[in-house]
């Protein structure tokens, strides 16, 4: 049966940040806008909730029908409310993160997105809504979370070096300070298997790394 009420609600969006690591940099997927508001400018991937979807439904939908990306792994991070954020009306957003791991899957425009590109963290062109303030603080949370965990593994490919994995620790953190800890820890748990010196595999699938079971604590 349905409801009516006479006072305003907020509409519900999601918008997904997914990075990669590439040339020594950790990069983020942005859109080009097709449609107003703000045509033609940047912003994360990203759209309205349907009425019969949950959140992280919405959000693979989402970077489906703009990216073309799919089966990455997806994670809730923060949300966004502020009550001037959207020209269309009030809105609260709920944001994902992923990580395209390598080799990567080529991203396509798709739905209102007009183009595709992926830029550095530091230099991010001037976004739509309030996504810079959006991206800056999200990426700083990303952080933190992989700093507990084994995600950092999924910007590498499956068998990789000590090297590699220290120069994508300094990428993140300007620091390769952790990387003794995540392969010991990752020794540990079966995340990882030595194959030669300083070269190892990884031995769970992308998604894996995220099980709360498999943490650096």
């Amino acid at each position: 049966m349905p409801y009516s009420y006479e006072y305003p609600r907020p509409m519900v969006t999601v918008d997904i940040l997914i990075f990669r690591y590439h040339k020594l940099k950790i990069e983020t997927l942005l859109v080009q806008r097709k449609k107003e508001p703000f045509k033609d400018r940047w912003a994360i991937p990203g759209g309205f909730m349907e009425i019969n979807e949950t959140l992280l439904e919405a959000a693979r939908r989402e970077l489906l029908e703009e990216t073309a990306l799919q089966e990455i792994p997806l994670s809730p991070l923060t949300y966004a409310d502020h009550p001037d954020r959207d020209p269309r009306g009030r809105t609260i957003s709920f944001v994902f993160s992923g990580i395209l791991p390598p080799p990567f899957q080529t991203p396509r425009p798709r739905d209102d997105a007009r183009a595709l590109d992926w830029f550095a963290i530091e230099s991010a062109p001037d976004l739509a809504f309030d996504h810079n303030r959006l991206t800056k603080s999200c990426y700083e949370i990303f952080k933190k979370q992989l700093r507990s965990n084994f995600g950092i593994f999924a910007f590498l490919e499956t068998s990789f070096s000590r090297k590699t994995l220290e120069e994508c620790s300094e990428s993140i953190f300007n620091s390769p300070d952790m990387v003794a800890l995540l392969i010991k820890r990752g020794l540990e748990a079966g995340v990882l298997k030595p194959k030669k010196s300083d070269h190892f595999k990884r031995m769970v699938s992308i998604s894996e790394l995220y099980q709360n079971n498999l943490t650096l604590a």
